[in-house]
């Protein structure tokens, strides 16, 4: 009786062991999409100095653009900032155009969207300078979104990045 005791419980063993399902865990988290009304900016960046856009001059342009924040998962997040950087048609770094951040942080339900008012861009010397040396026919660079935000168990993400281009100009004399 002891020699089919054993076996029987290893045998009921394995047979538990291989009926169960394995259930992984999948942390789900808020998801936001950015949208925008229009696929370019346009700047006009005065010169600082006679020897066209140098990082050092002072020139600017302050150009007004408007988002939307969608949730595509269901889940409510919490929008603690916007990050607005800018690169040359290489894709390489320039200068930060924006950095905005909000509190208290703006609530976005699940599914839903946040309409965000005008963000002020910055588009400086030292951004028109890199667009310029990068691509001097068209000075076509790209200005890269990307908002921050936490979810309800203050886990912190950002969102996928959105790309608008950049078109900077010297202005007509």
């Amino acid at each position: 009786m002891k020699k089919l005791f054993i076996p029987s419980v290893v045998i009921f063993f394995l047979w538990v062991l291989g009926c169960s399902n394995v259930t992984g865990f999948y942390f789900v988290h808020p998801i936001l999409e950015i949208e925008a009304d229009t696929t370019m900016i346009t700047a006009i960046i005065p010169e600082g100095g006679q020897n066209g856009w140098q990082p050092w001059d002072t020139g600017v342009d302050t150009v007004s653009f408007s988002l939307t924040v969608h949730e595509t998962k269901g889940y409510i997040a919490y929008v603690t900032g916007i990050e607005v950087k800018a690169y040359d048609a290489n894709g390489d770094y320039s200068a930060s155009a924006a950095n905005i951040d909000y509190i208290p942080p703006k609530e976005v339900e699940g599914n839903g969207e946040l309409s965000i008012g005008n963000i002020d861009l910055y588009i400086t010397e030292r951004i028109a300078g890199d667009i310029e040396n990068a691509d001097p026919n068209n000075r076509i660079g790209y200005l890269k979104f990307v908002v921050k935000f936490y979810d309800e168990n203050v886990d912190n993400y950002e969102s996928l990045p959105f790309y608008v281009k950049l078109k900077v100009m010297y202005p007509t004399p």
